[in-house]
């Protein structure tokens, strides 16, 4: 231990302090960089996963029963019998997805109107309607398209291919939900299944969706056998399978974006090298002498080994604790925004997992360590007569 002592005051000592000085905070703050690109990318990419599929399975549940035309049929006894055979499904939501126009005293905007039942709605947005012309509708939209008056007229169009017959129905909005997902917030407005029945299908029990909650929230032979047991025309899709473009765009980024990212933390471990070949440069002759004294091979390998534990842990921990700060910052705050319209959401989602940060700080030190074998190697290899008459 003096001896790795000494072999530390050796290389810190003022006569070649600047340049040692420097190449060590150098490779300081490179192992800081990566590994502060690693914690925040890997946090975002989990963000992205995390929250792209816990808004699409909790607002469009797990499986969705449709025809293949996109018809409407009746909810019967019939098929909610051959639904609840199924040992999977936990509850049924009878739907009915519709394009209309809304008006306000601002504007038109054209919506997806969802009527769902009270139980849909509690169930996913802890609310309920209030009246039959109850609508509601999101935050973001009631900012766009609402001034005072929190009345909205609907249109309805009895006729798919003749839009010049309309009908008009006045609503009542009641309320306002909110997911931080800009496809329903922008789009998606619910009013009462059996309203929207008598709307659109003159009161009789007609939707065009069943949203399935089951016990998995993918399982292809529960969806085989659900779909022979409803047979023609009758499809049933997961929401892995409705939200197929969002899952692969984040499958897509999550694959590329870690390799480039660790190659910050390759880099950084070149410069560890470059620094501790300048060390040895400028201090070799000193290290010959101290061979020639008899300073054992082990106390030069030790020194190194300990001087890239020592850097690697000092620049991983400071790293990823200033990339944890900011994360934490922006997942109470939500002080980043993002373009919807691009990423699907409206704030720079966060997801923290512990086993990334373990696993950025384990391989930081490993490959700073890995970095010290070659100075280590010349260091050790190094012959102490020609050292000494090595000239300054």
């Amino acid at each position: 231990m003096k001896n790795i002592f000494f072999l530390e005051k050796l290389f810190n000592q003022d006569s070649e302090k600047g340049i040692i000085n420097f190449a060590s905070k150098f490779s300081l703050f490179s192992l800081i960089l990566g590994s502060f690109a690693l914690t925040i990318s890997l946090s975002l990419l989990e963000g992205f996963d995390s929250t792209i599929h816990k808004l699409a399975y909790k607002f469009d549940s797990n499986y969705q029963v449709s025809t293949f035309n996109k018809s409407t049929y009746e909810f019967d006894n019939n098929i909610i019998s051959k639904i609840n055979n199924e040992e999977q499904v936990e509850k049924i939501y009878p739907v009915i997805n519709n394009y209309s126009l809304i008006k306000s005293d601002k504007t038109i905007k054209a919506v997806i109107i969802k009527a769902v039942t009270n139980e849909y709605l509690n169930d996913k947005f802890d609310m309920s309607f209030k009246e039959d012309n109850s609508i509601i509708i999101s935050k973001t939209l009631k900012d766009e398209i609402i001034n005072d008056n929190n009345k909205l007229a609907l249109f309805s169009f009895p006729e798919s291919d003749n839009y010049y017959n309309y009908k008009v129905n006045s609503f009542n909005v009641d309320d306002t939900y909110e997911t931080g997902f800009s496809e329903y917030d922008e789009n998606i407005v619910f009013i009462k299944l059996s309203t929207a029945q008598t709307i659109f299908y003159d009161g009789l029990n007609q939707v065009n969706n069943i949203e399935l909650i089951t016990k998995e929230v993918s399982d292809r032979a529960f969806q085989i056998s659900l779909e022979e047991k409803l047979g023609y025309p009758f499809l049933v899709k997961s929401t892995q399978q409705i939200h197929s473009d969002k899952f692969l765009w984040i499958e897509v980024q999550k694959q590329p974006i870690p390799i480039v990212l660790g190659l910050i933390t390759l880099v950084s471990c070149f410069v560890v090298i470059s620094s501790l070949l300048i060390m040895i440069v400028k201090k070799f002759k000193s290290i010959g002498i101290l061979r020639a004294l008899g300073m054992n091979k082990s106390d030069l390998r030790l020194y190194f080994i300990s001087y890239g534990l020592t850097l690697g842990l000092k620049g991983s921990l400071i790293g990823t604790g200033i990339g944890l700060a900011l994360l934490y910052i922006q997942k109470f705050f939500g002080i980043v925004k993002i373009p919807n319209e691009i990423y699907f959401l409206s704030e720079l989602p966060v997801e923290i997992l512990p086993i990334n940060i373990i696993i950025i700080i384990a391989v930081s030190i490993t490959l700073t360590l890995l970095a010290t074998i070659i100075p280590a190697s010349i260091s050790i290899k190094l012959d102490p007569i020609k050292a000494i008459k090595l000239k300054d």
